[in-house]
């Protein structure tokens, strides 16, 4: 009988198996050391960001955060001082005259302190009427102010000195009151022995619009609820001052709602117009 061909195993050869896995080893091998490189490389860099732009601390209550005002420091430019008030349209000072002006320079000073800027300026005030110049008409007192703004002075026979600032020139209104808030009421007082005075303001209070009131038979400063701020007669006899709500002012005369009148002045704040 012939003979039976020899057997072949069904294994590869050892050389191609050694081959084959050498080759495979390798490439994994490849693969893991790019996968690695790549992360290590993505660490790097975010390590790089945090490094050079660190987030900003967290804050625990960071919507109710309240930053601080600003620090604002004075200015240290001041406006110019105000130069000294002259007084125009005074006569001249003679032995039989006791005193210039019912208005001393001293109560206009704090009376101009208190006028709006634009006429805190003027550097002269003008004596427009003068119950002692001009003589007892209040028909003559409208004649000569014109237009401007005054100072409205009145002394009583006890020496009290009070008034009021008018905006506007002092005119008949035909029933109407007119002024702004800019008027006010003022008083002032001697504090003897000394040459010192005691002076108050009574500003716009804001309740009503009653500043100013005249006609042929009086002149009038603030009213409401039947009083007067003040108000004074055609002769320029007698005066009345009473708590008024647009003024919230205390009776201007030492002698009580009821006063004498021993002199009346009205002066222009600024030059003759």
């Amino acid at each position: 009988m012939p003979s039976s061909p020899s057997s072949r195993s069904s294994s590869p050869a050892p050389s191609l198996v050694s081959f084959l896995s050498s080759s495979v080893i390798r490439t994994l091998q490849r693969i893991s050391s790019e996968v690695t490189g790549e992360d290590e490389f993505r660490v790097n860099q975010t390590a790089a960001h945090h490094h050079h732009h660190p987030s900003p601390p967290r804050s625990h209550n960071a919507g109710s955060k309240t930053m601080p005002p600003p620090q604002r420091q004075l200015s240290p430019y001041l406006p110019p001082a105000l130069a000294p008030l002259s007084f125009a349209g005074l006569p001249a000072l003679s032995a039989s005259t006791a005193s210039r002006s019912l208005l001393t320079e001293t109560v206009a000073e704090e009376i101009r302190l208190l006028l709006p800027p634009r006429l805190q300026l003027h550097g002269t005030w003008t004596l427009m009427y003068s119950l002692d110049q001009h003589g007892v008409s209040l028909s003559t007192l409208y004649s000569r102010l014109g237009t401007g703004a005054f100072v409205f002075v009145v002394k009583d026979t006890s020496d009290g000195v009070f008034g009021a600032f008018a905006n506007e020139s002092i005119h008949p209104s035909a029933g109407r009151y007119y002024g702004t808030g800019e008027c006010f009421l003022w008083k002032a007082s001697a504090l003897p022995p000394t040459d010192n005075i005691r002076f108050k303001a009574f500003p716009y209070s804001g309740i009503n619009d009653y500043m100013i009131l005249c006609d042929h038979h009086f002149i009038s400063f603030g009213g409401g609820d039947g009083h007067y701020g003040l108000w004074v007669d055609d002769n320029f006899d007698t005066g009345v001052s009473s708590t008024c709500p647009t003024f919230g002012n205390e009776p201007l005369s030492g002698e009580g709602d009821k006063f004498n009148i021993l002199g009346v002045e009205v002066w222009r704040v600024g030059p003759p117009g």
